[in-house]
């Protein structure tokens, strides 16, 4: 009865800019030769200037349970996480439990996948529907899955198959929502991927501008710059401590660098002149 949505992510290696990087004075805040720091939406530089790719997320491709809000995967077989096949997690309500159904499991009534005719009076809070469309059995589903997505005993409706999500036992278009967006942020009904400096986040949050905390986007978070005047002699691209003697990027003390080429001068001792 379920279709399938699998999220595709292409991830793109970015490479360490051309800027001379003082790493002499540049220390992540672990002070470890492996920490890493962003350096490109998609990918991080190390230490050492060498590009590490951020590990597969949670789909239906590297998921045989299922996703929660953090995009972690999850076994799928518990009341508090149930689910498979990569989709997003329910935690079912006190009347229901995880339950095995064929070749998944879902948030059934505790009555179980019985023969019995489900209705209003045999769920309630719940939709009726057969497991992947193929079972014989009738199943009181919770009801607030995008695949089983309904109430007061009435047929579930599979709000995947037109890419709305299950809000409010509703089938809601373009509503952006940790089943649709577990490792981005939303903007409006828009699911970004939430690493960008102006719309950060993940987890199905609202997108956060964290350059109106003069922060920086570290693994999705608004986090305080990784480049400063505690850990740089030189000038900061970014999260990059450069040396702070080029022309295109000049500067001292943890300051933003400068281009020095823009008003027509060199770099001298740090200072555009």
């Amino acid at each position: 009865m379920r279709s399938i949505f699998i999220a595709t992510l292409v991830i793109a290696a970015c490479s360490r800019t051309a800027l001379d990087v003082d790493d002499s004075t540049f220390v992540p805040d672990d002070a470890s030769a492996d920490a890493t720091v962003d350096a490109s939406p998609d990918g991080k530089v190390d230490a050492h200037g060498d590009v590490v790719t951020k590990p597969p997320l949670c789909s239906a491709s590297n998921c045989k349970g299922c996703c929660d809000s953090s995009g972690i995967c999850q076994t799928g077989t518990g009341d508090v996480f149930c689910g498979d096949n990569g989709g997003k997690c329910i935690t079912c309500n006190t009347d229901f439990h995880c339950q095995q159904v064929f070749d998944g499991h879902a948030c059934v009534s505790k009555g179980g996948g019985s023969t019995e005719q489900c209705s209003y009076a045999t769920c309630p809070s719940g939709c009726c529907g057969r497991f992947n469309n193929v079972s014989q059995d009738i199943y009181c589903f919770q009801g607030d899955g995008d695949y089983a997505c309904g109430i007061g005993g009435q047929p579930c409706a599979e709000c995947e198959v037109n890419n709305d999500t299950c809000s409010n036992h509703q089938c809601l278009h373009s509503v952006c929502g940790g089943g649709h967006c577990v490792n981005g942020c939303c903007l409006g009904s828009e699911c970004l991927a939430g690493t960008d400096i102006h719309m950060c986040g993940t987890g199905a949050v609202a997108c956060a501008d964290c350059t109106k905390s003069n922060e920086t986007c570290q693994s999705q978070t608004c986090k305080p710059p990784l480049c400063n005047s505690q850990n740089c002699t030189g000038c900061c691209v970014g999260d990059i401590c450069a040396t702070g003697t080029q022309t295109n990027a000049c500067g001292t003390s943890g300051a933003a660098c400068t281009d020095c080429s823009a008003s027509k001068k060199t770099c001298t001792n740090g200072t555009c002149q």
